[in-house]
């Protein structure tokens, strides 16, 4: 039998020939894009009859235009104009017409909801080209998301919870003038996109450190962790195998051209009840060196570093508000291959999460730093 090493690095050779491979295929052998109705064109401009609700015809979608500020970035042909009405809509919707909505922010879901307010109201947060400020727009019937282009697919992408659009944007969302949207329909929504939307996050209780503590384990994006794709950045859907025990995925980005996986795991804190952050590190790493044989931080440095000295460079952080501490390292197998890592733990309430960049070379990591930087920018934790 092949050392377990070189079985390990088979592994993920494989999982990145498969994803390129993948990515390489002709759009028409990876996904069917539904026809454009006749008539329209690249740049025609769609309104939905008696509203001021606008879409505009881009990359073979139809997408609909936020406010006059998303406008300004599209090449638009104003003199073409097709009116359309909400059956129309409705069935683009359901053939997969409706492209990515064009956003200057992304909507806001506001959990908890002001006084007197059902769970949990979605806003636009919109800001024409003439505003000073955005305002917030409730959007009053959640199908009408649907509507805008907003899937399951897309929904961490344009959808942000308070804490979150807080981090991202500068704006606190308490003190943002309000207003109600325009609806679209007045037909119920059933998705559930729709139902992500109304349900409560669950409720917090707070400890000595004021942390909320997770109901029940593991986790799930977008309903314990909040966060929002990097630009030119994907769900990830291949596997590998986790090292520590009780350690689940919980999601897994990388760019399109395959050259990084962010993967996001989580840990019962129960199952560690006195360790730290950085002692979660070192377990990381002993068990690396156990399957990769070495580690190291430095390409000056002979092989192999030690564990303390991986440890003694660590460096201190804070996510979503929470400590966090954050290690660079590098794995080589027997045969001279070699993966490079940064790895982040934090604890938050009774769970551990690992946040794990794994990247076939250091300079890499490096290149995707600012892709990074808006990810854990814009982690919120929901529970």
């Amino acid at each position: 039998m092949l050392p377990r090493a070189v079985r390990q690095l088979r592994r993920w050779a494989w999982l990145f020939a498969g994803a390129l491979l993948i990515g390489l295929l002709p759009a028409s052998l990876t996904a069917a894009t539904p026809a454009l109705p006749d008539g329209y064109q690249e740049g025609d401009l769609v309104a939905f009859s008696g509203t001021p609700h606008l879409y505009v015809v881009s990359g073979g979608y139809i997408r609909w235009l936020a406010d006059t500020r998303a406008a300004a970035q599209q090449a638009i042909n104003w003199g073409q104009r097709h009116d359309v009405t909400i059956s129309q809509l409705e069935t683009w919707q359901a053939t997969g017409l409706l492209g990515d909505p064009f956003l200057s922010f992304p909507l806001v879901r506001e959990d908890p909801p002001p006084a007197g307010v059902a769970c949990c109201p979605m806003h636009l947060v919109k800001q024409e080209t003439d505003d000073p400020q955005p305002r917030l727009f409730w959007i009053k019937n959640l199908r009408d998301v649907e509507l805008f282009g907003i899937t399951t697919q897309n929904y961490g992408q344009f959808v942000a919870e308070v804490p979150q659009f807080r981090a991202q944007h500068g704006h606190e969302v308490s003190a943002l003038a309000r207003a109600d949207l325009e609806p679209l329909t007045t037909t119920t929504a059933t998705s559930v996109v729709s139902a992500a939307a109304a349900a409560p996050t669950p409720a917090a209780v707070a400890d000595a450190a004021d942390v909320g503590h997770l109901g029940s384990f593991p986790p799930k994006p977008h309903e314990h962790l909040g966060f929002t794709l990097p630009p030119g950045w994907e769900t990830f859907t291949g596997a590998r195998a986790w090292r520590l025990s009780g350690q689940t995925l919980v999601t897994s980005l990388y760019p399109r051209n395959i050259t990084a996986i962010l993967w996001v795991t989580a840990l019962p804190g129960g199952d560690y009840p006195n360790e730290t952050p950085k002692g979660m590190i070192r377990k990381a790493l002993e068990i690396d060196k156990s399957y990769w044989q070495y580690t190291h931080l430095a390409p000056d440095r002979d092989w192999p570093l030690t564990t303390d000295e991986i440890l003694a460079a660590t460096e201190d952080l804070t996510i979503a508000g929470v400590p966090a501490t954050s290690a660079e390292y590098q794995t080589r197998t027997r045969t001279g291959g070699q993966t490079n890592w940064r790895l982040i733990a934090l604890r938050r309430g009774n769970v551990f999460w690992l946040f794990e960049v794994q990247a076939i070379d250091q300079g890499t990591i490096r290149g995707y730093q600012s892709d990074l930087d808006k990810f854990f920018a814009s982690v919120s934790f929901n529970y």
